[in-house]
């Protein structure tokens, strides 16, 4: 029975090494985050035209749509900054911890 467990602890400790190995002999590769840049610049975009639609609509009824104004770049700031929270957990998770 002892011999079995040490056996058994033996092929274990191959495997991690094996498995230690190859993650050496074969890292990950990174991706670009076309994603994530896809959103940051599409998002600067839709203000930037926000922004001309709202001095347009200021300009015609003479009134500032404040609170539409706000919840515009309330939600667009909660989307970039949740895109950064992403970016930044992957980024830990990558690094190895010392």
């Amino acid at each position: 029975m002892k011999q079995a467990l040490n056996d058994i602890g033996k092929f274990i400790d191959e495997c991690l090494y094996v498995k230690h190995n190859w993650r050496e002999m074969h890292p990950r590769k990174k991706k670009s985050g076309r994603f994530s840049k896809f959103w940051v610049t599409a998002i600067i975009i839709l203000n930037v035209g926000f922004t001309i639609a709202d001095f347009v609509v200021f300009a015609k009824t003479g009134a500032e749509p404040a609170s539409l104004t706000v919840a515009w770049f309330a939600f667009t700031t909660g989307e970039l900054w949740l895109l950064t929270r992403i970016k930044k957990a992957k980024i830990e998770k990558e690094e190895p911890s010392e």
